[in-house]
């Protein structure tokens, strides 16, 4: 029989990942659903709004997470209060205008400029908001933001070696 190629994207609103899988021919079929519809029609209407409200959800869940981890005894509701707010009004508008930007002046979606758009990401956008992350963090800790350049060193270091453990 024949085979079916149904795309049904979010609930009307893009989506370059099931596009593109879709133009390879896959079969697929998302099943609409109130959440992703509902963020299907704001994401169109208010991308920065949407972003933020998602942003601030995901950092905030993210926080939760963390604290659980940390196995601290009552939830840190400054730092959770904090970490949501840098996820609304700092990460999402700023990841919201990197992408614009790096989008505009790479419009291609070919390896190259894939691979140039990832590594822009990890050089700068990355640790620019990393570094914002850890000042935060520093300001709330200690009132002041001398130790950001240990922190960061040592975080930063800490993230490289164990880069280095895994390749060897």
């Amino acid at each position: 029989g024949m085979v079916a190629r149904r795309l049904r994207l979010l609930c009307g609103g893009p989506s370059l990942v099931l596009a593109a899988l879709a133009a390879r021919g896959a079969a697929l079929e998302v099943l609409p659903s109130a959440p992703l519809a509902w963020y299907a029609s704001h994401i169109e209407q208010h991308p920065l709004a949407t972003k933020a409200l998602t942003s601030g959800l995901v950092f905030a869940a993210s926080d939760v997470a963390a604290q659980r981890i940390e196995r601290r005894p009552k939830l840190d509701r400054a730092r959770l209060a904090l970490t949501t707010a840098i996820g609304a009004c700092y990460f999402a508008p700023a990841a919201h205008a990197w992408y614009g930007a790096v989008t505009a002046a790479l419009p291609s979606s070919s390896l190259p400029s894939v691979a140039a758009k990832a590594a822009l990401g990890q050089l700068v956008f990355g640790p620019l908001v990393t570094c914002v992350f850890f000042a935060s963090a520093c300001l709330q800790t200690t009132g002041s933001l001398r130790g950001l350049p240990r922190k960061s060193y040592r975080t930063f270091a800490r993230a490289a070696s164990s880069n280095e453990r895994k390749n060897e």
